[in-house]
């Protein structure tokens, strides 16, 4: 499965390639770089409004958070005990929501990585 995102203006084009995110500039056409580091496939890719961050869940557990101008990990968030599934910023672009097969959703500080909230229980429809 492959997932491909805009950056909110249109300017960066993030979309996976198995356990890699590649992002490039619409623009003029170049791929920028590829980011690296989860172990697992990579099942989602949101922008930050702003466009300054991406954020990748995986296969591996873990969320991460990536910097759009250099393209470093700035956030490798771990918490959830399954895979995970997808992830989204908030509005505001503070808070990182993650879902994962564990049953629980993970709200996180974007500037920190700490975990703000989980709830958990999301099966049947209802939080436990």
């Amino acid at each position: 499965m492959r997932e491909i995102v805009f950056s909110p203006d249109g300017r960066l084009v993030a979309y996976t390639a198995g356990t890699t995110l590649v992002l490039a500039d619409t623009h003029i056409g170049t791929l920028l770089r590829t980011l690296t580091g989860h172990t697992g496939l990579i099942t989602s890719v949101a922008f930050s409004l702003d466009g300054t961050h991406l954020a990748t869940a995986s296969d591996d557990h873990t969320a991460r958070i990536w910097n759009t101008t250099d393209g470093t990990c700035t956030h490798t968030l771990t918490g959830h005990t399954a895979r995970v599934s997808s992830a989204d910023f908030s509005p505001a672009g503070h808070v990182l929501a993650t879902v994962g097969n564990d049953d629980t959703c993970r709200l996180w500080d974007v500037a920190t990585g700490d975990p703000i909230a989980t709830m958990i229980g999301l099966r049947d429809g209802g939080w436990g």
